[in-house]
C-alpha cells in the first residue's frame, strides 16, 4: 500500500468503533452528515474525533481520494462508496434477523444476504464480523474481528457508588435483543443508572467520554443481559466496564467472557443474581477483587493488539481480493 501512511475511507455511524479503528494507525477520512443515522454528525459526547481522523461530508471525502481501503458499517455506506476504486470491507455489527425484526422489515433476510454477497463478489469486497454469530446471520464468508479494549484507556475502579450501571441505547426497540425483561427483574428495587440514548426512559448518553469512564470507575457493578440468538454475550460497553475493573452481573450466554464467582455472577436464576448484587453492595473488597479479575479477562481475551493484527489481516485480504477482481475485469 505504499511507503506513506495508508488512507482509509469510513463512515460515521458508530463513534466508539471508529475510535477503535483509529488505533490501526492509518489516516482516516470519516464521512459525516449522511441521512438515516441516529446522529447525523459526529457526537463528541461519545468519543472525541481521533487525531488521525478527518470528518467531512461525502462530497469532500470523495474528492480527497484515492484511498487504500474502504470500511463500510452498513449497506448505505457500501452504496455511498460505490464509485471509490479501493479494497472494501463490510462490517457486520448487528444480527441481521434481529435488526429486521426490530425495524419491521418485510423482505427475507436470506434475500438481503444474497444481494450483499453478490455485491461484494462483484466489487471485490470482503466481510468482517464483530462476532462469528453476527457474520453467520448475514450468511457471509469472512473474518471475525471482535471489538477490543485498550487497558491504557480504562481502569482506576473505586466502586464508591453503591449503585449498578448499564450502557445501552434504544432499549424499548431492542427489548428482545437485550433480554430486557431479565434485566428489569435483576435490578428491580436496587439503585441503578442506565446510560444511553433512551428519551422515552428519560436517559441520555454520557456528556463526555471522560464522564462515561468515570461512571465505569465509580459504580459498584455492571449488568449485562442478552438474548442468545439475537445478540452476542459481549459488546463494547461490557468490555469497557470489565477493563475498568467492574464486577459483572449477567445472565448466561455462550460467548459471555465472564467467569461465575471469579469476575462476577452469572446465572439464569434471577434471585441468585440479586443475592450476588447484595454481596457486591455489602462487600466493596469483594467487588474490587472480582472487578480486577474482570479486567484481566477482558484485556486477555479482547486485546487491542489482537484487534489491530486481525484488522491488518482483513485489509490485506481485501486488497488481494480487490486486486484479483480488477485483474478479472481487465481480462474481460
Amino acid at each position: 500500500m505504499g511507503n506513506d501512511v495508508p488512507k482509509l475511507l469510513t463512515f460515521n455511524c458508530h463513534e466508539p468503533y471508529i475510535h477503535c479503528l483509529a488505533k490501526l494507525g492509518w489516516n482516516m477520512v470519516v464521512v459525516d452528515g449522511l441521512p438515516g443515522r441516529s446522529n447525523s454528525h459526529w457526537d463528541r459526547r461519545s468519543r472525541p474525533i481521533p487525531a488521525n481522523a478527518r470528518v467531512v461530508s461525502l462530497g469532500a471525502a470523495l474528492a480527497l481520494g484515492p484511498y487504500d481501503a474502504v470500511i463500510a458499517h452498513n449497506l448505505s455506506d457500501l452504496l455511498s462508496a460505490k464509485d471509490v476504486d479501493a479494497p472494501r470491507v463490510f462490517v457486520a455489527h448487528v444480527n441481521l434477523r434481529a435488526r429486521m425484526r426490530e425495524e419491521g422489515v418485510s423482505f427475507r433476510a436470506a434475500e438481503m444476504a444474497t444481494e450483499l454477497r453478490n455485491y461484494l463478489s462483484h466489487t471485490g469486497g470482503i466481510a468482517v464480523g464483530v462476532s462469528e454469530a453476527k457474520l453467520q446471520s448475514w450468511g457471509l464468508p469472512g473474518l471475525v474481528v471482535p471489538p477490543p479494549v485498550d487497558p491504557d484507556e480504562y481502569g482506576g475502579y473505586t466502586g464508591t457508588l453503591c449503585r449498578g450501571l448499564r450502557v445501552a441505547n434504544s432499549v424499548s426497540l431492542r427489548r428482545r435483543r437485550f433480554a430486557w425483561d431479565s434485566h428489569e427483574a435483576i435490578v428491580r428495587g436496587f439503585d441503578f443508572k442506565l446510560v444511553g440514548d433512551n428519551p422515552d426512559l428519560g436517559t441520555s448518553v454520557a456528556p463526555s467520554f471522560d464522564a462515561l469512564r468515570s461512571y465505569y470507575r465509580e459504580h459498584r457493578y455492571f449488568v449485562y443481559t442478552a438474548h442468545q440468538s439475537d445478540e452476542d454475550g459481549y459488546n463494547l460497553a461490557l468490555l469497557e466496564a470489565m477493563a475498568s475493573g467492574m464486577p459483572i452481573v449477567a445472565t448466561p450466554h455462550s460467548s459471555l467472557p465472564v467467569s461465575h464467582g471469579l469476575s462476577g455472577y452469572v446465572s439464569g436464576d434471577v434471585p441468585a443474581l440479586r443475592r450476588g448484587i447484595e454481596r457486591l453492595l455489602d462487600d466493596p473488597e469483594l467487588a474490587a477483587a472480582m472487578g480486577a479479575a474482570a479486567r484481566r479477562e477482558a484485556v486477555e481475551k479482547f486485546a487491542i493488539s489482537r484487534f489491530i493484527e486481525r484488522w491488518h489481516s482483513a485489509l490485506r485480504l481485501a486488497a488481494s481480493t480487490h486486486s484479483q477482481r480488477a485483474g478479472r475485469r481487465s481480462v474481460a
